[in-house]
């Protein structure tokens, strides 16, 4: 008797056992599994579905903007209303364009990205955002390579490459702005066509978190008196794309 439950007992464990290896076993394969959808996920393009959200949630905002005006450019500094969404890498944000956080009589432009977050690069994440004036809509496409591409009216302008060369549609250099430009200097060149055009501000002068008051120049400064439509689009794209670069640079820290 005493042998029977003995061997009962021992059966018991080892099935006991048995059934938590079985039972780790399988939680290890969930998390290989998830690890795996995390990274493809993170990993994959925008799709169609996505861009098209991205677009109903700028409609939604575009209540908020003002009409489009040609002093605006000096006061895209700044992000209001923005909300945002990530998991692992990815990431969500939208939100609008404007002099300030708290300046609804001067917001000029809403926005909607989509992406997975990056470190240490002059893009802040692989992916891409839409933005629109109550004039013009602009879409950027952050490629793995860090070339920016960039519509306006769904129309190609060109494209931005890693070392700040601006391209035109076939990929002819037209253009150069500074990629890094250091955080003591307030202001930088844009050229175009051989000419500097304009000067931008450095959103990241002083340091991303900042908490000295310093006067701010404009977001744009024209300095070339007859900019063709051309130049003017760029200045705008290049001004649109601080911004919104900038918000995806902060969603890293939960700074926005």
């Amino acid at each position: 008797m005493d042998t029977s439950v003995g061997l009962l007992s021992s059966l018991l464990c080892l099935l006991l056992w048995c059934l938590g290896l079985l039972g780790l076993g399988a939680f290890g394969v969930f998390l290989v599994w998830l690890f795996r959808r995390v990274r493809q996920a993170d990993r994959a393009p925008v799709s169609a579905a996505e861009q098209e959200k991205m677009q109903a949630e700028v409609d939604a905002l575009m209540s908020k903007v003002r009409p489009w005006r040609r002093e605006a450019l000096a006061d895209l500094q700044a992000t209001r209303q923005v909300r945002w969404m990530s998991f692992g890498r990815r990431a969500r944000v939208r939100g609008l364009i404007a002099a300030s956080r708290s300046d609804a009589e001067r917001t000029w432009a809403a926005f909607a990205l989509r992406g997975r977050r990056v470190y240490g690069r002059p893009i802040s994440f692989e992916g891409r955002a839409h933005v629109r004036t109550t004039a013009q809509s602009f879409d950027f496409e952050a490629q793995p390579t860090d070339l920016i591409s960039i519509q306006v009216d769904h129309e190609p302008l060109g494209s931005i490459h890693p070392d700040g060369t601006l391209l035109d549609p076939s990929g002819q250099p037209i253009g150069q702005f500074p990629p890094h430009p250091a955080n003591d200097q307030a202001t930088y060149p844009v050229t175009l066509h051989g000419r500097v055009v304009a000067r931008l501000r450095n959103l990241y002068h002083g340091g991303l978190f900042s908490f000295r008051r310093q006067p701010r120049p404009p977001a744009v400064e024209i300095i070339a008196p007859d900019l063709t439509l051309e130049e003017r689009d760029w200045l705008l794209a290049l001004a649109l794309w601080q911004v919104v670069n900038l918000a995806g640079r902060q969603v890293e820290t939960g700074g926005v």
